[in-house]
């Protein structure tokens, strides 16, 4: 058992780096408010962007596919500067939760850009499902889509739409897929390059844990072998 004990150690390690890997991606697309927004507070021609969290386990952007059911959030930011609003949306992918919704995102295999996107919708979410920071007020429930048509968002008090005639589902349109903080965080973090390389900070890389784990080891048989 004292032999095997560092042997366990070093293979915990390896796991544990090899977990550490892995991390959310994020993809954004960035619009323009239609003319004559109903929602208070929100001016047509302003930006606004809508942000979506996504996790599938995976430790790279590069060939990824993302369903519906790896979505964790979806985060919308619009009104002017002094008036900027967010209202975050966590996301657990279930039928319950998403009121209708097709397709995957899918990066390219440089994970440099998006070759496929998905289309959601969520009618009348409660309050008690998203959070909202800034000084627009919104008036629950809250709707939005993201399907190139309908009202890109709506509230109890008003709506707006994108000046393209909805949010697009053109792949083209969106942003790269990046690694991020969290689940409900969009905070860029670093992530492992296509094809391997670097490991996000701060883990340790799995060379360090490797030899931390041999180390590890080797002190285990030294102390074996001078209690026999």
């Amino acid at each position: 058992m004292p032999v095997l004990a560092p042997a366990f150690l070093a293979a915990a390690l390896l796991a544990a780096a090899s977990a550490a890997q892995a991390a959310p991606f994020a993809i954004t697309y960035s619009g323009t408010v239609a003319a004559n927004p109903s929602l208070p507070g929100v001016q047509g021609g302003e930006a606004y962007s809508v942000t979506f969290v996504m996790d599938s386990g995976g430790t790279t952007a590069a060939g990824s596919r993302w369903l519906l059911s790896d979505l964790r959030c979806a985060i919308w930011r619009f009104g002017a500067a002094g008036q900027r609003t967010t209202l975050t949306h966590p996301l657990t992918g279930s039928a319950t939760q998403i009121s209708y919704g097709s397709g995957a995102a899918e990066a390219n295999a440089a994970g440099t850009a998006l070759t496929g996107m998905f289309d959601i919708g969520i009618y009348a979410a409660p309050a008690t499902d998203y959070t909202v920071s800034g000084p627009i007020v919104l008036g629950a429930p809250v709707s939005w889509n993201v399907n190139g048509s309908a009202t890109a968002f709506a509230d109890a008090l008003g709506s707006f739409d994108d000046a393209a005639g909805g949010v697009p589902i053109d792949p083209q349109r969106w942003s790269r897929p990046v690694a991020v903080a969290g689940a409900c965080d969009d905070t860029p973090v670093s992530a492992p390059p296509p094809g391997g390389g670097a490991q996000p900070v701060p883990a340790l890389g799995l060379p360090a844990l490797a030899l931390l784990g041999l180390g590890a080891a080797g002190l285990g048989m030294r102390k074996l072998r001078r209690h026999s």
